[in-house]
């Protein structure tokens, strides 16, 4: 047992914090030192969270947010999963962005995109802005990935089966 007034601060090599052979969750005391998994039950900030880049935060397994050094912004679950080398894209909504159609991963630049599979289908289109949901090359990802630029839809459905037009 081990007790003190005041609080215990215990640093591991990484290896993660285990007592008599079992795992050791963080209780709402504990500060880590490059813990490969901590537990909280919850988590309260009085300053700032500094994260890494690129910086990911996850739910339930599923990408959640995510920012980078090209500056790209997705946040949404699968939101801009498949980002391979595009800079400058924003991407907001379940599925926004998110590329990988036919094997086609996203590498375009500037895209905008808000709303429930927004610009789904894009692949190396670039300049394209998508707001509301299944916008601009939406619901065309069965057949082909969007590959137009300088494309603006605006509503439920808008250009949705487009991919190559500008």
């Amino acid at each position: 047992n081990v007790r003190a007034n005041g609080g215990v601060r215990l640093v591991t090599g990484g290896a993660g914090l285990s007592v008599g052979g079992q795992p050791v969750s963080a209780g709402p005391n504990v500060l880590t030192n490059h813990e490969p998994n901590v537990a909280l039950g919850s988590l309260t900030l009085s300053g700032n969270l500094n994260l890494p880049i690129p910086a990911v935060i996850s739910s339930g397994g599923s990408l959640l947010l995510y920012a980078d050094s090209s500056f790209n912004f997705f946040a949404g679950q699968y939101a801009g999963i498949y980002i391979t080398s595009g800079q400058a894209n924003t991407a907001v909504g379940v599925y926004a962005m998110s590329g990988d159609v036919n094997g086609d991963a996203l590498t375009g630049n500037y895209n905008t995109a808000n709303g429930f599979n927004a610009l789904q289908a894009i692949s190396t289109g670039s300049y394209n802005t998508a707001d509301g949901a299944n916008t601009l090359g939406a619901l065309g990802q069965e057949v082909a990935s969007m590959t137009g630029s300088n494309n603006t839809a605006n509503g439920y459905g808008a250009l949705a089966e487009n991919t190559s037009g500008r």
